[in-house]
Order: structure tokens, then C-alpha cells, then sequence
């Protein structure tokens, strides 16, 4: 509860008087101890205010929470994935490194932690999670996977609503461009590995990338 600077000042006026009048006629000795209660009472006034303005300065509760997270996880809604065909892993071997393929998660948990490099176990699940755009075409993808090792190709589910991305660059088109990508360790098999996920185009063969990833089965 918060006070009223002046309501505080009329509550504490007969203390302060009586304080203020202990000071005068006090011995030497009890002068001190009455000099403090009179600050006290002062402090007392002194500190309603502030308190009052304080409340009115602090943000929300809402506001005070990080406004830059950004939830990375995969969202629990399914999405289909569809399987990469032969012409699919072709084009992507030639993909091109994008800023538009965004990892924001590498890591053995889905709500996990951006990494370049993972090591995993053998019975650990490699998950991928970030979002995909294909820039020169200005259109989402028409499908996502983390090629590893330039061979094998793993799909995503893709299509999650990422409106931070969408929001960043003023562009609706961009919403529904989350991609999650969850591969079995056993499946990669042991041995350092090299990954990339791809975007594919949704009109012919051009593709683009994001940044190598490296994998450690161990």
C-alpha cells in the first residue's frame, strides 16, 4: 500500500512536533536520540513519496519479461512431412547458403539450444528446429530436410506459424515458415558428420541452404 505524500505529512505532523520540541529542551546527551526520531518521521514522508512514484514508473509485469525470446520450440500441432524423392536430394546437393534457412535450434531436446556442432549417443533423437523462406523466389519452401553428408535426406514438418519472422521483415507471406526436423542419432550412424537443411523451391530445381552443421555420433 502507497500513501500520498501530503496525506503522509498530515498523519506525521503531531510526531514531528513532538520530535522537533524534544530536540530544544532535551539534555546534551538525549539530544542525538531526538534528532533521529525527528528524521525519522521525515524519512517516513520522504519515503511515501517515493513509493508513489515508483508505482506509477514500473512497468507491468508483462513488460518486464524479455520481449526478444522467442519461443524456438516445434509447436505441438502435427504438420505432414513429406519424403525427399531422388530429384528432391539432387537439388539439394546443389543448394546455395541462404540467410532465409535459419537454425535456431540444434540439439538432442526441441526447446533446446542453438549449436553449430552436436554430440549425441547413438539412442539420442537430433533435433532441428528454425524456419525457411526461399529468397530469390520470395516464396516459402516447397519442401525442408537436413541433408547430411550430402546423401541422405531427412524431411521436416513445415509450415509452423513464425510470426516474429513474419513481423521482422513486414512481410505476412512470411508466417507459416517454421520447420521441425527430429532424426534418430542411430540412424546417421557413428562418426563426425556434416549437415545442412534445405529449403526446396516450390517451381523448379534452384534450392538454398543453411550454414554447415556438424554431428557427432558417439
Amino acid at each position: 500500500m502507497t500513501l500520498d505524500p501530503a496525506f503522509g505529512l498530515l498523519l506525521s505532523m503531531p510526531l514531528l512536533i513532538a520530535a522537533l520540541a524534544a530536540v530544544a529542551v532535551a539534555r546534551p546527551t538525549r539530544r542525538a536520540a531526538a534528532v533521529m526520531s525527528a528524521c525519522g518521521v521525515l524519512a517516513f514522508v520522504a519515503g511515501c513519496g517515493n513509493q508513489k512514484e515508483g508505482a506509477r514508473t514500473a512497468p507491468p509485469a508483462a513488460e518486464q519479461s524479455s520481449s526478444a525470446a522467442v519461443a524456438t520450440a516445434a509447436p505441438a500441432q502435427a504438420l505432414p512431412q513429406r519424403a525427399f524423392t531422388a530429384a528432391d536430394t539432387r537439388a539439394a546437393q546443389r543448394a546455395k547458403a541462404s540467410g532465409m534457412v535459419s537454425v535456431d535450434v540444434l540439439d538432442t531436446n526441441a526447446a533446446g539450444a542453438h549449436q553449430t556442432s552436436l554430440t549425441v549417443a547413438p539412442r539420442d533423437t537430433v533435433h532441428v528446429v528454425g524456419w525457411a523462406y526461399h529468397e530469390s523466389l520470395n516464396a516459402p519452401c516447397a519442401n525442408v530436410g537436413l541433408l547430411v553428408d550430402g546423401k541422405r535426406a531427412y524431411p521436416a514438418a513445415y509450415g509452423y506459424a513464425r510470426p516474429d519472422v513474419a513481423a521482422f521483415y513486414k512481410d505476412r507471406a512470411r508466417t507459416n515458415v517454421g520447420y521441425s526436423i527430429a532424426v534418430p542419432a542411430a540412424t546417421i550412424g557413428n562418426g563426425t558428420h556434416s549437415a545442412t537443411v534445405v529449403c526446396l523451391a516450390p517451381n523448379g530445381p534452384a534450392t538454398s541452404s543453411s550454414g554447415t552443421l556438424q554431428i557427432i555420433v558417439r
